[in-house]
């Protein structure tokens, strides 16, 4: 170990976050994340309620490309949350994932109605709560954490309510509130970086529904000739949609 290379571009006795679990019990970091404030974070993924930041949530849209076509809630809820636990385990972490997953579904089985894209995300998001709303009624701890979001108070929620932080519950009404309270791509992300706090993963979370609500085509011009290796990306792009037999 003395041998190892410095990976970082901070000083070696810059200070972070870490978890008593990585070193009072020797578990391995299996998540590495660094927020505006400058500060990093090494934790185990555990299932822990430190562990509940929002890189699982930032990550899982692709899975619901893959379960487009899966009728059973339980069994869309199992595939999430395997692919959440990857990196983080705790329920909480799992059920954000869950809802942002079944809220994205919802909205591409909606893409053929005759409904405009304000009208379809106040519609599948409404659904989408009443679900969970009832599925998570006998969990009194769990419906008062996701309270804002299963009882569709989100709609109604002034900004100066919203926290756009690394918690993951926090992360998902972000970026549910900038959806519901924008009319295009543009505005949606735009709204999202400029809540501030953990800017691009918010932006990230908000961005990839407005991508599935408004299409590619509604994407800025600017922004799709300035993307990096933009080429590379479309084509990754719709290699994955191929295989998912969404195109």
């Amino acid at each position: 170990m003395k041998d190892m290379k410095f990976p970082f571009s901070d000083a070696p006795n810059t200070a972070c976050f870490t978890c008593r679990h990585v070193l009072e019990e020797n578990r391995p970091i299996l998540y590495v994340s660094h927020d505006e404030d400058g500060y990093w974070q090494f934790l185990c993924g555990g299932n822990h309620i430190e562990d509940n930041g929002n890189g699982s949530l930032m990550r899982i849209l692709p899975v619901a490309f893959f379960l487009y076509n899966a009728e059973s809630f339980e069994d869309r809820k199992q595939a999430v949350y395997d692919v959440s636990s990857i990196t983080h385990r705790h329920l909480i972490s799992k059920i954000a994932c869950h809802f942002y997953v079944e809220f994205a579904i919802r909205l591409m089985r909606m893409r053929n109605k005759d409904m405009c894209a304000t009208a379809a995300i106040k519609q599948a998001y409404n659904h989408t709560a009443k679900i969970f709303h009832l599925h998570y009624a006998h969990n009194e701890e769990i419906s008062e954490i996701f309270s804002k979001i299963f009882t569709g108070e989100l709609s109604d929620c002034s900004v100066h309510i919203i926290r756009s932080g690394g918690y993951v519950v926090d992360s998902l009404e972000a970026a549910l509130w900038c959806l519901l309270h924008t009319d295009s791509y543009e505005t949606a992300v735009l709204t999202a970086v400029n809540l501030g706090h953990d800017t691009d993963t918010i932006g990230c979370i908000t961005g990839g529904v407005a991508g599935i609500v408004y299409g590619i085509n509604n994407i800025p011009m600017t922004w799709k000739k300035t993307l990096r290796r933009g080429d590379m990306v479309y084509g990754i792009a719709e290699d994955f949609a191929k295989t998912c037999q969404i195109l």
